[in-house]
């Protein structure tokens, strides 16, 4: 909510903003809905789910390449400095990333296949507080649904929400 309105504040922006984006990008989109920020206009999520809980138990099958491969990411990203995603590093690898020989590679490949890569390359130990905790919590403290989780459950939260999203 405070990026939306700080976009709408900014001199390039006619006050309307809109989201845009897929998985983790989507449940925050959604979490900017529930807030609802004046100058939130329209949500377009795209494959994404609003329960927390589901993303980490499948069906009550814990996705454990899942959520350790995405918990070491965010934590990653927590601590690049800022710029970090617009230096000449970055844009080198995004180059080479993109050149056909790599990048037909990444044209077939499955999303477990994705993550297990991701887990390969984010081999960082992540600090402990807060990653290891919430690993913990998600994992091992909270493997059933309970209140620790509908706490976190964007759908029930969505009920009120007057945003107009796809």
């Amino acid at each position: 909510a405070d990026l939306v309105e700080w976009v709408a504040s900014q001199p390039w922006c006619d006050g309307n903003v809109g989201m845009i984006g897929i998985s983790y990008f989507a449940m925050t989109q959604l979490a900017a809905a529930i807030e609802a920020p004046p100058h939130l206009k329209a949500i377009f999520p795209v494959a994404t789910t609003a329960d927390v809980y589901e993303a980490v138990w499948h069906n009550g099958l814990l996705s454990s390449t899942f959520v350790t491969a995405w918990l070491a990411g965010v934590a990653t990203l927590s601590d690049a400095p800022d710029g970090a995603l617009r230096s000449r590093a970055a844009s080198l690898l995004s180059s080479l990333l993109r050149r056909p020989g790599i990048h037909s590679k990444f044209a077939h490949l499955n999303g477990e296949a994705a993550l297990s890569a991701l887990g390969t390359v984010m081999r960082k130990h992540f600090v402990d507080d807060p990653w290891g905790q919430l690993w913990r919590s998600v994992t091992i403290e909270h493997q059933y649904r309970d209140e620790w989780w509908e706490q976190r459950d964007l759908l029930r939260l969505l009920d009120g929400c007057r945003v107009p999203m796809y």
